[in-house]
């Protein structure tokens, strides 16, 4: 019921941006050929619908279709909606959709470039950068299941700092929550992508600063519903590559740390199989 409830308000704000409050949210509860977009919830869903904007009206003009930009209340819960097929397409982190290739049988099309910075974010105020101040404390973090966080989490342990032995990981609901926490002195770092911390409140940044780059991921990736049908996902595709030189591609590319679109190897693909049960473990949760 909250899920269907959230969807709702999430399409609200759609309409919103959209300028037209009412008539696209009828359309998004009854237009059953519309291309739903996935988009993973890394950010407040406001963010995130003005963020995939431009996606948004690049297929719609381009398909002559109805299109939407869905997002979830979570990572657990995107995952969940995913797999039950709930989306035409996704934009999500690497590690999910890995998960969603293996265990959904979605289809990879692209990858967003360059790569991802993961970075450990501290106050402003505090001049030590070392990691050892999180022994016997918590690690702050919006999105646990992230390939950011799990990188982190891995750069940590090779610096002899585990996860529930050493500190406690806690999961925030918000950016309130998040720099409360830092605030405070409960939790000395928190950890998130280059990205998120670049799409904060101003004021919030200027109250903290990057202590340190830990880890290089991959970019979100860009996969197809396995139902699709052939030939629409072939026109998909041959529209996705095209879309960096479209006048809605510019726009989307001009947001800090996106540049482009690569191919997903099967290189890229077997990488990411170490953090499949972690990934695993932590939608669960």
């Amino acid at each position: 019921m909250i899920d269907r409830v959230y969807a709702v308000v999430v399409r609200l704000m759609m309409a919103m941006a959209c300028g037209a409050l009412f008539a696209p949210l009828v359309q998004a509860q009854t237009d059953t050929s519309a291309l739903v977009i996935g988009a993973v919830p890394n950010m407040s869903a406001r963010v995130v619908i003005v963020q995939y904007q431009p996606v948004r009206d690049y297929f719609q003009r381009t398909l002559k279709q109805s299109v939407e930009v869905s997002t979830s209340i979570d990572f657990p819960t995107f995952s969940r909606e995913t797999l039950k097929g709930n989306y035409s397409m996704i934009f999500t982190p690497a590690n999910l959709g890995r998960v969603a290739q293996v265990d959904g049988g979605w289809i990879p099309l692209a990858r967003l470039e360059p790569g991802i910075p993961a970075v450990l974010v501290g106050m402003a105020n505090n001049p030590n950068s070392d990691p050892n101040q999180l022994s016997g404390k918590l690690l702050a973090t919006s999105n646990p299941s992230s390939l950011v966080v799990l990188a982190g989490l891995n750069w940590l342990k090779g610096r002899k700092l585990e996860a529930g032995r050493d500190y406690k990981l806690t999961t925030v609901p918000n950016d309130d929550s998040l720099f409360a926490v830092l605030r405070s002195g409960e939790a000395p770092f928190a950890m998130m992508s280059k990205g998120e911390f670049m799409a904060k409140p101003e004021n919030m940044r200027q109250a903290t600063r990057i202590v340190s780059e830990m880890e290089i991921v991959s970019g979100f990736w860009i996969l197809t519903n396995p139902k699709m049908p052939v030939a629409q996902r072939q026109r998909i595709q041959e529209l996705l590559l095209a879309f960096p030189d479209s006048e809605e591609g510019k726009v989307f590319f001009a947001s800090p740390g996106r540049n482009g679109l690569s191919a997903i190897t099967d290189a890229s693909m077997k990488e990411l199989d170490v953090y499949l049960e972690s990934t695993r473990k932590a939608l669960a949760q």
